[in-house]
Parts: structure tokens; sequence; C-alpha cells
């Protein structure tokens, strides 16, 4: 059984404990996806000074991310840095390289989803941000699956910046209260809209 290989760019609190869960969960996760994950590298500014756990064995370090991204063992990229320039850059650069990827940067997504998505998918790869949308709450699995039979009519979101709703008019009453997007006017992401990210949300 083929391993698939992982990068894990970012060893902060959550980058630290993806490597504890992946290490300590191991057999189970390889139990429920039919092959077994393994961490062949990890990026981080201070990465020598890192503890990474024994059971995942050798494993490859670096503080270039563009090292991991390139790094002929690895098949999937997890960004775990935060933040959207340097994000979109890598996550960018590990699309290009046919590479899948994962994130679970709210801003970044919210931002740069739409144009993400379309290059995602030209380069037939996946784009896994399910951690990024609702708190995390697993409503990605629930559309794509669990509803697919069903017509959705609105999505809506509010934050302090933004607010997405679906192209269908909202109800009578609802406090959604317009079909706009308003549009971010970011240097990282000019042009993308939270609104394009939710309805072309397309796992492959």
């Amino acid at each position: 059984m083929r391993e698939v290989n992982i990068g894990i760019v970012g060893l902060g609190y959550v980058g630290t404990g993806t490597l504890a869960i992946l290490a300590e969960n191991a057999s189970q996760i390889a139990l429920k996806l039919g092959f077994p994950l393994r961490v062949t590298a990890v990026c981080s500014r201070t990465v020598h000074a890192k503890e990474i756990p024994a059971g995942l064995g050798s494993v490859f370090r670096t503080n270039n991310w563009r090292e991991l991204v390139e790094h002929p063992e690895v098949d999937i990229v997890a960004e775990l840095v935060g933040g959207t320039h340097a994000a979109r850059e890598l996550l960018e650069a590990a699309i290009d390289r046919k590479k899948s990827v994962v994130t679970a940067n709210k801003e970044l997504m919210a931002l740069c989803g739409a144009d993400l998505w379309d290059r995602a998918i030209g380069a037939g790869v996946n784009l896994a941000m399910e951690a990024s949308v609702a708190g995390g709450i697993p409503i990605l699995g629930v559309l794509r699956e669990g509803i697919a039979g069903d017509k959705l009519r609105l999505i809506g979101g509010e934050a302090k910046r933004l607010r997405a709703i679906a192209p269908s008019s909202p109800p009578p009453g609802s406090r959604a209260t317009t079909s706009a997007v308003e549009n971010c006017s970011s240097s990282a992401c000019a042009g993308s809209t939270a609104s394009a990210s939710a309805t072309r949300a397309r796992p492959r």
C-alpha cells in the first residue's frame, strides 16, 4: 500500500499539534483512509529548534518553504502559517507543481478562494480548506456529499469586513438584506470575492 507523503509549512501551535495527532493516531488514520499518511518534510523559520515526534521517523527539515514544495517525495502541502501574501504564494507554487494543498487559513480563502480554486481545478489537484469555513464545522462535506441532491437557495455569512451572499434573492424578512458581495480591496488578492469562493468550492 503506497504511502501518501505530507509536507507541513508552519510549526506553531496548530502545526505542532498536527504533527502530534498524525504521529499518535497514524494506525487509525491509515485504517480509515485505506492508506498511511507520512510526514515527509516540515518547514519553519526555527525548524531546527522544534521537537518532531519520534513516531514520525526521519523528516526533512527546512526553513525555506520552496524547498519543501519542490521536494520530490511530498504529495500534499499543508499551509499552516497564516496571513495572505506568503501563504498564497506557497499554495500557488504547490498547485503549479501538481500537489494537492490543505489550509485552514480563513482570511486567505475569503479573499483569494476563487482564484485558488480555479488554479487547483486547472491543475487537477485538490484544495482542502474545510477547517477555514464556519469555525471548523464540517459543512463543506455535507454540502458536497450529504445533500448533493438538494437545491440550495442561499448561503450567507457575515464578518467585520466581508459579507458573502449566494446569487439567489434573500427571503423576505431575512437578516441578509442584499445579494451583492462587498469586494475586499486587498493588494494580495485584488478582485477576489468571498461569494465566488463559496460558490466555486468544488473539491475534486
